[in-house]
């Protein structure tokens, strides 16, 4: 009768929290109580009652918990439980933690409560795992950063990442990612070791299977981040498309406990040794993110002509693409009317499954107070006898994110943005070109995927076409194409381009914007 008592009160803090916007002190020191009787008792399935469903442990993802808090309760014994510094802030409660073991010895930390009251991290297990605090981190004003520089090809963010000690090597930065990717040739060399089971992961048009590798130690800037295990793959079609070596890319899993700072206007990324930061006040608007199956997504509104929708979608600093609208939100508001100049494209996902959209203009998106005026926008032609209902309208990539410098507070599930310096820019629809390029190796660059309906392939460009030069300069990395093709709304381009034994010059006309 007593836990049935104590359930329905705590049914009831529950309910009254979703309504307060600050929760009664009465409420907060009665679950404490509870929290510091049940670490006393060390059970875990009466502790567990007070858990959200998001707590974790560490590396430890949330779905592992059952088998990592019992382990941690029985190596360590408390006799004496306090709590201190109650404050609430942004919705959720912190509290100062001070356990008294068997013996005398003490560890301090902080734990932190949701609008639910329920438990949501408690930095304590995350120190008996020789871990900092994360919620004594999530609390701290920062008083430095570590500075990584960020190398930009074909629109996508690559940082220097060592792997188990490793030399450095160029990963994605990719928030649409929930689970950290390294190249399985790479992984090979350098001994990750590999697991017989397989992980499966959904992507937008398909589920794949992956070898995955156990206990990995990322280093990104000096800083060392640990993961139960990441996935292998590979990424050599990534290299040939982004015009780099990528040998992996980074993940949520990585990305969770730190505060991160994505700055193009410097194309640095910046990782804050505290995460309590007053990021660009005045210049900046902040988005609530919902995480599911481990990625973000933030609300946002599409224009087309007459018409205005708000939409879920999936922040994926890993697509190229500016906005994609999935087949079943095309279906239920009919978005491919109203692209403007449009055209039938293809991409390829990591788990090799290709699928096709129509690519076009649109009126307009608006982030907060932020409106973008004639972005590219993607819908998916997936037929409609295979449409299921999707919560998320699609995904908002690299085409519209790079107008903005970003602030990742993932533990607060907030991400901040700002207007960088190309925010005003044109959108230039280097889309309607239908051309797709390949790097080769050292200064190789070749036509590939070209569409025949495109004005690259009218120009009389053709697949396996090696650019030698653009306006009359050598590339030297495939970035310096896809910079050159960006101007493509100011004037003409001239491409001298080798096919077969013999050179000729291409022109591609000035695209309207």
């Amino acid at each position: 009768m007593k836990k049935l008592i104590f359930v329905a009160a705590l049914f009831l803090f529950q309910y009254t929290a979703v309504w307060s916007k600050e929760q009664p002190m009465v409420q907060i020191e009665y679950v404490l109580k509870q929290l510091g009787e049940k670490l006393q008792k060390g059970e875990y399935k009466s502790l567990k009652v007070l858990l959200s469903s998001q707590f974790r442990v560490g590396k430890y993802p949330a779905d592992q918990t059952d088998k990592v808090v019992p382990q941690l309760l029985s190596q360590a014994k408390f006799e004496d439980v306090k709590f201190a510094d109650i404050e609430q802030k942004n919705g959720k409660v912190y509290a100062s933690i001070k356990l008294t073991m068997a013996g005398g010895n003490a560890l301090v930390g902080k734990v932190k409560l949701n609008e639910y009251l329920e438990i949501e991290r408690l930095g304590i297990f995350d120190q008996l795992l020789e871990n900092p605090d994360p919620v004594a981190y999530e609390l701290a004003k920062p008083t430095s950063a570590i500075h990584v520089t960020i190398t930009r090809s074909a629109g996508m963010m690559f940082i220097k990442v060592k792997v188990n000690g490793s030399r450095d090597l160029n990963f994605l930065f990719d928030t649409g990612a929930a689970i950290t990717v390294v190249d399985t040739k790479t992984a090979a060399e350098l001994g990750l070791k590999t697991e017989t089971d397989k992980l499966k992961v959904g992507s937008s048009s398909g589920i794949g299977s992956f070898q995955t590798f156990i206990d990995p130690v990322f280093t990104v800037g000096g800083v060392n981040v640990k993961a139960v295990n990441g996935i292998t793959s590979d990424m050599s079609g990534f290299t040939r498309i982004f015009g780099l070596p990528v040998a992996g890319i980074i993940g949520q899993d990585l990305l969770r406990d730190l505060l991160v700072e994505v700055d193009l206007d410097q194309n640095q990324l910046n990782i804050y040794n505290g995460g309590n930061l007053d990021w660009k006040p005045g210049q900046s608007a902040q988005f609530k993110m919902r995480f599911s199956s481990g990625t973000p997504k933030i609300k946002l509104n599409i224009f087309t002509e007459g018409e205005s929708h708000i939409g879920e979608y999936l922040f994926d600093t890993g697509a190229g693409a500016g906005l994609a609208v999935n087949g079943f939100y095309n279906f239920k508001y009919k978005i491919k009317d109203g692209l403007q100049q449009v055209m039938s494209s293809k991409s390829l996902d990591l788990a090799g499954h290709q699928s096709e959209s129509m690519t076009g203009k649109i009126k307009g998106v608006k982030l907060g107070g932020y409106t973008l005026n004639n972005p590219q926008a993607s819908v998916s032609a997936e037929p409609e006898s295979q449409l299921t209902a999707q919560r998320e309208a699609g995904l908002l990539g690299m085409g519209i994110l790079d107008r903005f410098n970003m602030l990742f507070n993932n533990q607060q599930s907030v991400v901040s943005m700002s207007p960088n310096g190309t925010f005003n820019d044109p959108f230039v629809p280097v889309y309607q070109l239908g051309l797709g390029l390949s790097w080769l190796g050292a200064e190789q660059f070749v036509v590939s995927n070209l569409n025949t309906m495109g004005k690259a392939y009218l120009a009389g460009l053709r697949n396996d076409d090696q650019i030698l030069k653009v306006n009359g300069n050598a590339p030297a990395v495939l970035n310096d194409i896809v910079k050159e093709l960006k101007t493509l709304n100011k004037a003409d381009l001239k491409l001298e381009v080798k096919r077969g034994q013999t050179v000729q010059i291409i022109t591609l006309k000035k695209l309207s914007v």
